[in-house]
């Protein structure tokens, strides 16, 4: 399997969103049509997991998040515990999805937000633990993954606030 990985770290994206396709379309996550209309998402999504997987097989349990209810959205044991394990996570979260808003409705770009968000941490004195796994863990409900401000942008700006509002409750 180390091997597998290998080669489809140095194949194209392309090509491994094309050879990961069958496999999302078996999950029902996506449909053709629906990879057809989504294809730069679609491969956005495969360029910050394709470091991840050794086998085409296994992005669509790596992406699943992403198409869940918001409601549904189940977190890993690690990631709850990382989350949990920081005293001020619902006022990190209340606060950061306020912030959140904000730089959406200006139309912050990814790189933006990245930015934006160390100096939220910067304004709010909290370490990158602090902010990040309250945030991996609501947005995702994994402990570790691609770019959380890549995340935000693939849920959207609905979704994402939606999931910092449910974490803010179950993780009360």
């Amino acid at each position: 399997l180390w091997m597998a990985g290998e080669y489809i770290r140095r194949d194209s994206v392309q090509r491994v969103a094309e050879r990961c396709a069958p496999y999302v379309i078996a999950a029902g996550l996506m449909n053709a049509k629906q990879l057809a209309d989504r294809r730069a998402w679609f491969e956005a999504v495969v360029t910050h997991e394709k470091e991840r997987i050794r086998t085409y097989s296994e992005l669509p349990a790596r992406i699943a998040y992403l198409f869940v209810a918001d409601e549904d959205l189940v977190y890993s044991e690690d990631a709850e515990k990382n989350a949990r394990k920081h005293a001020g996570r619902c006022a990190t979260l209340e606060a950061f999805e306020n912030w959140l808003k904000s730089a959406l409705d200006q139309g912050s770009s990814t790189q933006q937000l990245r930015d934006g968000a160390k100096q939220f941490q910067t304004e709010h004195k909290l370490k990158t633990p602090e902010l990040l796994q309250p945030l991996r863990c609501a947005l995702s409900g994994h402990a570790s993954g691609p770019d959380t401000f890549e995340v935000i942008g693939w849920l959207g700006r609905e979704r994402s606030l939606r999931r910092l509002e449910l974490a803010r409750q179950r993780l009360a």
